[in-house]
């Protein structure tokens, strides 16, 4: 049983490195070898859709932040309050109901 490659991936599959499944561990999804992996699939779909705030877009019902990070890690002590748009983004998104989970 033979499977195709991943045309996304290239021939060689570099986006098969480790569980992030990106050519480059070091580098976020704005780097252009993870650009074309799948796994950074989130990270482009974030210029073609609505912006909720300055920093925030909507894919479809997930609410994502512009930045390239890799994963919660990326969120530091130092760097979190630039993410409170995402918070205030998934509020307006359920009308700020108390009976809607973000």
């Amino acid at each position: 049983h033979v499977v195709a490659p991943n045309v996304a991936m290239g021939p060689h599959c570099d986006c098969c490195n480790h569980e992030e499944k990106i050519s480059d561990v070091w580098a976020s999804c704005s780097s252009p070898e993870n650009r074309r992996c799948a796994s950074c699939s989130l990270f482009d779909a974030v210029h073609s859709h609505p912006r909720c705030g300055g920093s925030v877009v909507l894919v479809g019902e997930k609410v994502c932040p512009i930045a390239a990070i890799g994963g919660s890690e990326g969120i530091t002590a130092g760097s979190a309050g630039s993410f409170d748009s995402v918070w205030f983004c998934s509020a307006s998104q359920t009308g700020s109901s108390p009976q809607m989970a973000l």
